[in-house]
């Protein structure tokens, strides 16, 4: 049995992912993609939310569907 290594994420996935886990340290609970454009001077949330969905696929992150502040950094992202 072999256990896989997490994708390796691009700079600015870092950077997103970084400020994730700040944020839940600094506030408790989870940014929002408002809270993420804000950050990051996206122009759309659709920026956010497809960093959001990269780091998610690569196991990095977990959300539950259709409900606010739920991003949450997974054991691959410590």
């Amino acid at each position: 049995m072999t256990t896989t290594e997490p994708r390796p994420l691009t700079k600015a996935q870092r950077r997103v992912l970084k400020f994730i886990k700040r944020y839940h340290a600094e506030h408790y609970y989870a940014p929002t993609i408002r809270d993420i454009c804000t950050e990051f001077g996206f122009a759309s949330p659709n920026g956010a939310a497809c960093h959001l969905h990269a780091l998610r696929k690569k196991g990095y992150i977990t959300w539950a569907e259709k409900t606010s502040r739920t991003i949450r950094p997974t054991r691959a992202a410590t």
